[in-house]
C-alpha cells in the first residue's frame, strides 16, 4: 500500500535539498550525456589535425560507449531513485568527475602526452566550462562539494598537470596553474551561496509548511508543499469512516462557563488528534462536540507488488479492511480512556450523563475539492458510506434510550452495521452486543436489519454493565 503523506517520514530541509541535488543531477548528466555524444561529431575535424588516421567513426563510438552510456546510466539512477538519497548524491559527486575523466582520455590527453601540447588551446575553455557548470548546477551540501571538487582535482587537474611537466611547457602548465587557483576558489564560494540561499528557503518553506499544517491537516499541506496535486483529484476510496460525538455536551456546556469549556474543548480536540494520527487516521471536521474520522480513505491502495494479483486481491482486501476496522476501535478505546481523564480534571463537571456515542462504517467514499477557486477551498469525504457511519453515531442516543442503565453515569458505546470476525476474535476487545433494528430501523438505512455495539456503560460505583450474550 502506498501510504499518503506522514508526518514521521517528511524530509527535514538537509534532506530535502539532498533530493533536489539528485534531481538536477539526473537532468545534468541528461544533457551531458546528449552533448558527448555530439561532441564526438564536432570535435572530429579538428583532432584530425592532431591525428590525420581519425577516422569520424573512429571519433564518435568511444564519446557514445564511454561518456553518453554512464551519464545516461547516471541520470536513470538519479532519476528513479534506486538507490538512497544521499548514496545517490555521492555516487553523482564521483560519477561526473569519473566521466569527466574518460572523455578526456579519449584521443586528447594521449595525444597531449605524444608532443601535441597545442591541442591544450582547443578544449582548456571548454573543460573549465564543464566544471564550473557542474559545481553550481548541483550546488550540493558543503561535504559532497568538497568531494565533488576533489573528484575533479583527482581526476581532472592532476593528470593535466602531469602531461604538462612531463612535456616541459611551462607556459601552458603556468595558465593552467593560474586559472585552475582562480577558478576553483571563485567556483566553490558561489556554488556554496547557493546551497545557503537554497537551504534558507528550504527551511523557511518547512517552517511555513510545519506551522499551516495543523489548520490545513497533514495530507492537504504536502499535496500543497510538494506539489502532489494529484492527491486531491476526484477520486473513490475504500475506507473506515468514523463519527465521534460527546454525548451530554448540551449539559457540559452548561455546567461549564466559558473560559473551562474552551479549555475543555482544546485539550479534548487535541487528545483525538494524536490519537487519530497515531492509528495512521485523518479527521477531516472538527466541529463542536463532533468529529469525521476516517481509516484507510486517505491511502492509495497499491497491490500491483502481490504475487498471483488475482488470486491474492480477495485476500489483501480483506486483510485491509481489518486492519482498519482494528486501527478504528482502538483510537475509540484510546479516545474514550483519555476523555475519562480528560473529565477528572474539572471537578465542578459530574460524569453521570457524559459519555461518547460513535458509528464506525466501510465503504466506497468520495473525495473531491470543494468551494470557489476565488475563495475558499476544502479537500472533503463524501457519499453513503460517510452518512451511514453519521447514521449509527446517532444510533446511540436511541441505545441510551431503551436502556434504563444507561440514563445514569457515564457511558461511552462504538456502534456498526456489520463485525468482522477479527473483531470477534480479538482478545482485548469488549464484548459485542447484537441487536436488531426491526422496532427501531436505522434512519435513511431501512436496509441495515440489525446492529452490533460494545463500549462501556458505569453506574453509580463506575462498574461496566456490559455482558456477555449468546
Amino acid at each position: 500500500m502506498e501510504s499518503t503523506p506522514n508526518p514521521a517520514h517528511q524530509l527535514d530541509p538537509d534532506a530535502r535539498l539532498v533530493r533536489e541535488v539528485n534531481r538536477r543531477q539526473a537532468v545534468l548528466a541528461l544533457v551531458f550525456g546528449l552533448a558527448f555524444g555530439f561532441y564526438g561529431l564536432t570535435s572530429f575535424e579538428f583532432i584530425r589535425t592532431f591525428k590525420p588516421e581519425l577516422t569520424l567513426w573512429g571519433n564518435v563510438w568511444p564519446r557514445l560507449l564511454l561518456n553518453t552510456l554512464p551519464y545516461f546510466l547516471l541520470a536513470w539512477i538519479s532519476h528513479r531513485r534506486l538507490l538512497s538519497d544521499r548514496l545517490t548524491a555521492r555516487l553523482g559527486m564521483l560519477a561526473f568527475p569519473g566521466i569527466f575523466m574518460v572523455a578526456c582520455m579519449i584521443h586528447v590527453w594521449p595525444l597531449m602526452a605524444d608532443g601535441h601540447s597545442g591541442l591544450y588551446g582547443f578544449v582548456h575553455g571548454p573543460n573549465i566550462f564543464i566544471m564550473v557548470i557542474t559545481l553550481l548546477v548541483l550546488s550540493p551540501p558543503i561535504p559532497l562539494l568538497l568531494q565533488l571538487m576533489a573528484g575533479f582535482f583527482v581526476c581532472f587537474a592532476l593528470p593535466v598537470i602531469g602531461i604538462l611537466w612531463q612535456s616541459g611547457n611551462t607556459v601552458l602548465l603556468q595558465l593552467f596553474f593560474n586559472d585552475m587557483l582562480v577558478m576553483m576558489p571563485v567556483t566553490f564560494f558561489l556554488a556554496r551561496k547557493i546551497h545557503r540561499t537554497q537551504r534558507r528557503l528550504a527551511q523557511a518553506e518547512h517552517d511555513l509548511k510545519r506551522r499551516v499544517t495543523p489548520f490545513l491537516g497533514q495530507y492537504v499541506a504536502s499535496a500543497l508543499y510538494e506539489n502532489r496535486y494529484d492527491l486531491l483529484r476526484d477520486r473513490h476510496s475504500q475506507g473506515l469512516i468514523l463519527s465521534l460525538d460527546i454525548r451530554g455536551f448540551s449539559r457540559l456546556m452548561r455546567d461549564l462557563g466559558p473560559g473551562e469549556l474552551n479549555e475543555f474543548l482544546r485539550l479534548y480536540y487535541g487528545l483525538v488528534g494524536r490519537v487519530v494520527h497515531a492509528l495512521g487516521g485523518h479527521v477531516h471536521k472538527s466541529m463542536g462536540d463532533g468529529h469525521l474520522i476516517s481509516f484507510g480513505v486517505m491511502d492509495l491502495p497499491d497491490l500491483s507488488d502481490i504475487p498471483d494479483l488475482k488470486d491474492a486481491l480477495t485476500q489483501a482486501e480483506t486483510r485491509r479492511k481489518n486492519e482498519l476496522y482494528m486501527h478504528a476501535l482502538t483510537a475509540f478505546f484510546e479516545i474514550e480512556k483519555s476523555f475519562i481523564a480528560l473529565l477528572r480534571q474539572f471537578p465542578r463537571l459530574p460524569q453521570e450523563g457524559l459519555g461518547l456515542g460513535a458509528g464506525m462504517a466501510f465503504g466506497d467514499v468520495h473525495l473531491a475539492t470543494y468551494g470557489d477557486e476565488a475563495h475558499k477551498r476544502e479537500f472533503e469525504i463524501s457519499g453513503e458510506t460517510v452518512v451511514l457511519s453519521s447514521r449509527l453515531e446517532q444510533y446511540t442516543k436511541v441505545l441510551r434510550e431503551e436502556n434504563s442503565a444507561w440514563q445514569h453515569g457515564f457511558f461511552s458505546v462504538v456502534v456498526t452495521c456489520e463485525l468482522p470476525p477479527v473483531l470477534q476474535q480479538d482478545a482485548t476487545a469488549r464484548t459485542w452486543q447484537h441487536l436488531r433494528t426491526l422496532q427501531q430501523p436505522i434512519p435513511d438505512f431501512p436496509q441495515v436489519k440489525s446492529v452490533w455495539y460494545t463500549g462501556l456503560v458505569t453506574g453509580a460505583r463506575s462498574m461496566p454493565v456490559f455482558s456477555r450474550v449468546g
